[in-house]
């Protein structure tokens, strides 16, 4: 049991064969960490993409939005989890299912800080 973790479970209302995912709006203005699981490689990067559209200008969007999956460079992967671990601008990482297989306590306790 973790006290500093507040795990939120909400499920899009929005149609998810689109490209937009108004439910979200809300995490790209809350500059809280937060992990998106999504169900496919090709959901995980409409989310992103559709995220990456509301930040607008903001220079550290390449670090403040992120994605992680098998299809990704596996140093892309291990410099989105040095970011969440090490830098404060990294706020949103969308994930499949990947991020979670074989988790090991150095994992957990990076996905489980909390600004």
């Amino acid at each position: 049991m973790r006290h500093d973790i507040r795990i939120i479970f909400r499920t899009i209302q929005s149609l998810t064969e689109l490209t937009r995912f108004p439910d979200l709006d809300w995490i790209i203005d809350g500059r809280r960490r937060t992990l998106i699981f999504a169900e496919s490689i090709n959901e995980g990067f409409r989310i992103n993409a559709y995220l990456l559209k509301l930040g607008g200008d903001d220079p550290q969007l390449s670090r403040r939005v992120r994605m992680f999956n098998a299809l990704n460079w596996e140093s892309y992967n291990d410099e989105t989890l040095a970011l969440w671990r090490d830098n404060d601008d990294a706020q949103i990482i969308v994930a499949t299912a990947v991020l979670a297989v074989g988790m090991d306590s150095n994992l957990t306790t990076l996905l489980s800080m909390e600004n």
